[in-house]
This record gives C-alpha cells, sequence and structure tokens, in this order.
C-alpha cells in the first residue's frame, strides 16, 4: 500500500516527513516539477513559492480565515521547538507588528494567547524616530534553502522516493501504481490548473522582496498592510535579512521589478533607519526576487474524499490554498491530513493538535529524534 504526495513545497514536505515517520513500512513517493534537494536560489517556477518565502511565523491568519488558525498555532508551538535543531535552521526572534495609529474597535489578535513574551506596544519610541501603535512577540524565522534540504534529504535517507515529475490531472497520481491507497494534493497555486481538481477560488498574489546581508538586524519589523505594498524585514540565521514586500493579488508576474526593489529598500530605511551600515556604506544587496503566494478564497483547503478506482478505495486529501502561510501552518496542517490518512486506513481517530498539544509535538520532534539515532 502506497502513498503518492504532489508538491514538494514546505506543505507537501511537512507531510511527507510526518507520514513517513508514522507508516515507515509504507512506499512514500513525492511527484514536484522543482527537487527540494536541489539549488532553489536558481529556480523561478510560479507553481513553486516556498524557496521565496520570508517564512516567518506572524498573525497572518488572524483576519481573514478564522478556520486557519488551530493550524497556525499547532506550528507557531512546533517550530518554536524545533528552533533548538541547529540543522534546521529556525531561529528565534522578537518580533514587531506596527501600525502608525491605533485602528478604532481593534482587538488583540489570536496570538496574544500562546505566544512567548506578547505585548501591545502602544507609541512607544521603538527605533529611529518613529512611535507607533501594535504589538510584540516572540516567534521564529525559517532559512528556506536549508529547512527545505534537510527535510528532502531526511525523506530520502528513510526510503521516500522524490521524483521530477509534472502532473496535469490528478488522475495521474491515483494511477501511480496498483498499490496506491492514498494521494495527498499539496499543488499549492497548482490546483488552479490541476485536472480533476481545476479549483477556480485558487489564485495568486505577488510578492516581490530584497536579500540584502545585515548581520546586525536582528529582529522582524513589519508596518500595515496596504493595497499592494507592506514594508517589513525579516532575519535568517546566517545574517542575511529579507526586505519587503509586495502584496498584488492575481499578478502572475515572477520576474522582479528594479523600480519596485528600489521603493521596498527606500520604505524599510524610513521604517527602520539602523538598516543603513553604521559606516555609511551601501547596503549589501545579494538579490531581488519576486513570487507567487498560492491562495485560496475561503482560505486553506484540508479536507479529505473517498475514491474507489478499479475496485479499490482511495483517499484524497486536498492540502492547499496557504497564501502567505504555508510555513506559518505546515506542521498543523500536516498533522491533519495525518489523522485524515489513520482514520481511512485503520478506522482510528488520532488527537490533533487542538485536542493534545503534547501528543502532536511528540510526533513532529520524534521525526527528528529518530534522525538523530540513525
Amino acid at each position: 500500500m502506497s502513498i503518492v504526495i504532489l508538491g514538494a513545497g514546505v506543505v507537501g514536505l511537512s507531510a511527507a516527513v510526518l507520514l513517513q515517520s508514522q507508516y515507515p513500512d509504507r512506499k512514500i513517493t513525492i511527484l514536484t516539477k522543482v527537487h527540494p534537494a536541489g539549488d532553489l536560489s536558481a529556480v523561478n517556477d510560479e507553481d513553486y513559492a516556498s524557496n521565496k518565502a520570508g517564512a516567518v511565523w506572524s498573525t497572518s491568519a488572524d483576519d481573514q480565515y478564522p478556520h486557519v488558525r488551530g493550524f497556525c498555532e499547532a506550528t507557531y508551538h512546533a517550530l518554536w521547538q524545533l528552533a533548538r535543531r541547529p540543522e534546521l535552521a529556525i531561529m528565534r526572534i522578537s518580533t514587531y507588528e506596527l501600525k502608525p495609529e491605533r485602528p478604532e474597535g481593534w482587538t488583540p489578535p489570536y496570538v496574544s494567547a500562546f505566544a512567548h513574551d506578547f505585548r501591545i506596544v502602544d507609541r512607544e519610541p521603538l527605533f529611529g524616530s518613529g512611535s507607533y501603535f501594535g504589538v510584540h512577540y516572540k516567534t521564529t524565522t525559517v532559512n528556506v534553502g536549508k529547512y527545505l534540504k534537510v527535510l528532502a534529504d531526511l525523506f530520502v535517507s528513510r526510503g521516500g522516493h522524490i521524483v521530477v515529475r509534472g502532473v496535469r490531472h490528478i488522475d495521474e497520481a491515483l494511477d501511480y501504481d496498483e498499490d496506491v491507497r492514498v494521494v495527498i494534493n499539496c499543488t499549492g497555486y497548482g490546483a488552479h490548473f490541476l485536472g480533476g481538481v481545476d479549483d477556480q477560488n485558487v489564485y495568486p498574489i505577488r510578492g516581490q522582496i530584497v536579500l540584502v546581508k545585515a548581520p546586525w538586524v536582528c529582529m522582524r519589523i513589519s508596518m500595515g498592510w496596504g493595497p499592494k505594498a507592506m514594508t517589513y524585514m525579516i532575519p535568517r540565521e546566517d545574517g542575511t535579512l529579507i526586505l519587503g514586500g509586495t502584496y498584488e493579488a492575481n499578478e502572475r508576474d515572477i520576474q522582479p521589478n528594479p523600480r519596485t526593489a528600489d521603493a521596498i529598500i527606500e520604505r524599510c530605511k524610513v521604517l527602520y533607519p539602523e538598516l543603513v551600515p553604521a559606516d555609511g556604506s551601501q547596503l549589501d544587496i545579494i538579490t531581488t526576487v519576486a513570487g507567487l503566494r498560492p491562495a485560496r478564497k475561503g482560505g486553506v483547503r484540508v479536507e479529505g474524499e473517498t475514491i474507489v478506482r478499479n475496485e479499490r478505495s482511495i483517499l484524497l486529501v486536498h492540502n492547499y490554498g496557504h497564501g502567505g502561510y504555508g510555513f506559518v501552518a505546515s506542521w498543523g496542517c500536516a498533522d491533519r491530513v495525518y489523522q485524515l490518512v489513520e482514520e481511512f486506513l485503520h478506522s482510528r481517530r488520532i488527537e490533533g493538535a487542538g485536542s493534545s498539544l503534547a501528543g502532536f509535538l511528540e510526533r513532529v520532534e520524534g521525526i527528528f529524534d529518530n534522525a538523530s539515532q540513525e
């Protein structure tokens, strides 16, 4: 009995290694257009977003889609625990989410119930000459290239198969071999075009960022959301810093715009004057990239359906539509996938993170505990 996973972004890889840890004797295959263990910095594919992600855990699911909050909260706890493992390139940082003024009717975000060191910032002089309203809490940021490679290498080292192959119709996964019992659809933006799924609620949100070398910046700062632009800085454990960004719904151009890059840098300098090197030199710009957040009207879709194929019952689990919170919700969604698979294969209900946080964290950390013993 084999399992096929479509997609090798953070959503697909998280599901793959979690399922593999729970079903070590099953054949698990990932079908993907992009091999995640390669040089992801050179990948420029509109269907592959994970290599261009800011990958900071933030409150991005707070406003639009309340049903996603449980996945995000679980992932917050998982990433916080996994940050103790240096090989995963996860860093714990402080974050400030700010606005020029306190919005009318503002209430604390859901993260206030569980995030470390949460507090409200109200007209505190923080940096430069700015004085803002917002929140502070401790969170995590991920160096995506290193992190995705660790997950992919771990998956392969335990007998998993990664096949570089584009899939145009869901039938190609359902009929991949005669032993397929479970298919996990983690195609992101590709779900819009995938035959047999054709989810027209999936749409792209273009994001452009600038990557610079700035090891003296060790906290994340974000300033509000505009109609198409936002301002933020996200540090990584290797001393690089992401400057952002844009938020352009239904824009598909993945070529970076130089004028947009210049505007991003200038906004970040205004927000955080300390970004400018102390010796007055120019910022060390590494690269500028643009990618597509795979968003979905109605929010992420994590649900299963049973399909009868040549007198075989196959579970098809959809796990896509994460928009800008793929890393933010990855482990929570992966655990929900595992619950659906376990119910299908063994008619056994598993308590997820919402019911048993300790059990969930044990499952996630167990993936890497076993790796250290091999």
